[in-house]
Parts: C-alpha cells; structure tokens; sequence
C-alpha cells in the first residue's frame, strides 16, 4: 500500500481523532482509564485536545494518506516529564484521574531523560501489515533527528519491539501496569545512536 506520509495541518484533526479513536478504543490502557459510560466519546475528546495542542506547540504529527488510514503524535516533553493538566485529566477520565497522573509519574521515573514522547501512533484497520505505521515512524523519527531529539514511548504490545528497535529504539525496561506488562521504549538524539 503506498500512501502519502506527511507533516498533518489542521484540516486533518477530524479524521486523525477518527483513526486514533477507532483503531485504540479496545487497548487495555484505554479500557483501564478512561470509564465505560462514554469511552468512545471521552477518547475522542481526549484525542482532539492532544492533537490540537499539539499542532499548536509545533509537536510532530505524522500522517500517513488522504483520507488519514494511520497518524503519529511525537509530543514534545519538558526535562522529560508530560505538564498534564489535571483539571483536563479530571475532565476526561473523572475518578481514575488520580491512577493515571500516578501512572505518567511513575513511567516519568523509568524512562530516560528525553526530549519527545511517541504519545500515540495508530493505523485503521484495513491499513494495517501494509508498512504504513513503519513509513509514518520513520518520517517522525527524521523529524526528530533533524533537531538532534531523543525520544521514548511505552508500549503493552511486544510484537512491534523487532520493528521499533530496527528504528533505533531499545527497551530500558519493562512494568506490570493495571492493564498489563509494559515496556518502556528509548531511542537516543541521532548524534548519540551507536554506529555498527
């Protein structure tokens, strides 16, 4: 499948929140924080408000086609910790506000110090095994490089470390979460990334 991978705008947000929401409402993070009354609805909300922050702060976010089948978000991050609002979390994920601020603190601990954080990456259904989410990597990751940031994600999905690790990331190290076991992901400033 060849797709247009590219910086989004924001006549992309409705179709970003769409892939975002569609594609994560069933992820065990997802199921454990936000609550079941409105979950699709508060992970929309939820997304819009990132996305839209986002292109607001210059962070980096990727899409892949038109209409969008597959979307990063490489947030940038202060002295390596999220500022997380919590009268916005609260907002979103009422009383298992406090879990997850405790949740990103804990995570802030593990991981690295870094620059950016793969806050969210999905691809829709019907795109996915087709290299999308690779391409879409791999034009954030340039991105990134191109300003000399370092950067860490977490995921609960093992098989997709082969791939990430072939994009220069590494694991740091690995927690039994809520929703399961996690890994903690880090990839170096590219003048700092080992040559072989």
């Amino acid at each position: 499948m060849t797709v247009d991978v590219r910086r989004a705008t924001e006549a992309d947000l409705d179709s970003i929140v769409e892939v975002l929401t569609s594609s994560l409402i069933d992820h065990p993070a997802i199921e454990s924080w936000f609550p079941p009354d409105d979950r699709r609805g508060r992970l929309a909300d939820s997304f819009r408000m990132e996305i839209v922050a986002g292109l607001a702060a210059d962070d980096v976010v990727v899409v892949a086609g038109d209409p969008v089948v597959a979307a990063a978000h490489f947030q940038r991050t202060a002295n390596g910790t999220l500022d997380l609002e919590p009268s916005v979390v609260w907002a979103i994920h009422g009383d298992r506000s406090f879990d997850l601020l405790q949740w990103r603190t804990t995570l802030d601990q593990h991981h690295p110090p870094h620059d950016w954080r793969l806050a969210v990456a999905a691809t829709a259904s019907h795109a996915r095994r087709r290299g999308v989410a690779t391409e879409v990597l791999r034009f954030g990751l340039a991105s990134l490089d191109e300003q000399g940031g370092s950067c860490a994600f977490e995921t609960v999905h093992p098989e997709v470390l082969p791939a990430c690790e072939r994009q220069g990331f590494r694991p740091t190290a690995e927690i039994d979460a809520p929703f399961g076991r996690t890994w903690l992901m880090y990839r170096p400033r590219s003048q700092d990334t080992p040559t072989s």
